[in-house]
């Protein structure tokens, strides 16, 4: 099981090689990309995450392994802080996060 931290200073749209460590954090998108059943996406609240497109969530969680989506503060802490992620960007959709059908077992929680 592997957490991956996302910050809002990331390109949220491309991938930028990051590691997704609390020092090395990602972006959102590509957080999405790397996970896997039993991970962890830890979104910090360090500014407003604004997409223009919807988050294909293509990855599939099991039930005894889900993939977790928490919100976090700016330093990576999970207290309950909710990161700000929106779509008013997005030209047609008010879906932010879109499964396929065999994306299944993701869990938020913020």
């Amino acid at each position: 099981m592997t957490d991956y931290y996302v910050t809002s200073a990331e390109d949220v749209h491309t991938s930028t090689g990051n590691a997704g460590t609390i020092g090395d954090p990602m972006g959102l998108f590509e957080a999405f990309g790397a996970v896997a059943a039993g991970d962890n996406i830890i979104v910090m609240a360090d500014g407003t995450y604004s997409l223009t497109t919807e988050v294909l969530l293509s990855t599939t969680g099991t039930k005894a392994l889900p993939i977790t989506v928490f919100g976090a503060n700016s330093s990576g802490t999970i207290d309950g802080t909710k990161p700000v992620i929106s779509g008013t960007g997005m030209p047609t959709s008010n879906t932010i996060f879109h499964h396929n059908q065999v994306a299944q077992f993701y869990h938020y929680r913020y």
